[in-house]
């Protein structure tokens, strides 16, 4: 297998792994099923570098260019269909584009919403 191949196939593999939800036997499962639709893709999608409750401080933060900005903040200064645009492009260097469809995208702004301090 050529060295591409292998990246391909272990990117593949972990993707997979990340998106596929396995079971552990200790109720995460569960825990999963109580999630919205929303925060289960905002956690395959986005949380790696944004964080748990969208912070800005996921595990890879500090990887990145530009450190990543607390979403919620983020909400109320772009009409939506702004929102969908930049998450479905990316913001070069450091947010890639998601390959969440307008539906999907809309979920995850929903469960953003949901962590706006009251």
């Amino acid at each position: 297998m050529r060295p591409s191949s292998v990246c391909r196939a272990v990117l593949f593999v972990s993707s997979s792994l990340a998106t596929a939800g396995c079971g552990t036997g200790d109720g995460a499962d569960t825990a999963d099923a109580d999630r919205t639709p929303g925060e289960r893709l905002y956690a395959a999608n986005c949380e790696a570098c944004h964080g748990e409750g969208a912070l800005g401080n996921g595990p890879l933060a500090a990887t990145l260019p530009i450190p990543p900005p607390a979403l919620f903040e983020h909400l109320g200064h772009h009409p939506m269909d702004q929102l969908v645009r930049i998450i479905q492009t990316g913001v070069p260097p450091a947010m890639p584009p998601a390959t969440l469809g307008e539906a999907e995208v809309l979920e995850v702004v929903d469960y953003l919403w949901s962590l706006v301090p009251d």
